[in-house]
């Protein structure tokens, strides 16, 4: 059986994700520092392959520089979860 490699698009909506949380960001103050509507940012973040969109190459350029990285951080290793303090 053979094995198929994902590409980078392929998780590109959990590595924004991911980042996201790290960062400590909304969907919708991504969506503004990136200029685009809340909704684009929702159909990037889609785990549904069928609704999912990809970022053009603009916007993902803005998006990693909105979380600070270079192209080689954001496609690294994903950041380690923040830890929720207990209530």
């Amino acid at each position: 059986m053979a094995t198929v490699n994902p590409t980078p698009q392929d998780d590109l909506h959990e590595r924004i994700g991911a980042w996201l949380r790290a960062k400590g960001l909304s969907q919708r103050q991504l969506a503004k520092a990136v200029g685009v509507t809340p909704s684009a940012v929702s159909y990037w973040l889609s785990k549904d392959k069928r609704k999912r969109e990809t970022p053009t190459t603009d916007n993902l350029t803005k998006i990693v520089n909105v979380f600070g990285l270079t192209m080689p951080e954001f496609y690294g290793r994903l950041p380690a979860a923040k830890k929720r303090r207990a209530a």
